[in-house]
């Protein structure tokens, strides 16, 4: 998952598209990394209750 944000974000920074291209872009691998923030978290808190 981290290197498939991390080649997205390459790819973005390198190949400029239209702006409204680029924001979409962004937007999901920003996206992205705040689900995996987020279920990294519940992920923890599922193993500390157990």
């Amino acid at each position: 998952m981290e290197a498939t944000s991390t080649y997205l974000l390459a790819n973005e920074g390198r190949v400029m598209p239209e702006g409204t291209a680029g924001l979409v872009i962004l937007g999901i691998a920003v996206a992205a990394l705040i689900a995996m923030i987020i279920y990294g978290r519940m992920s923890r808190n599922r193993g500390r209750r157990g």
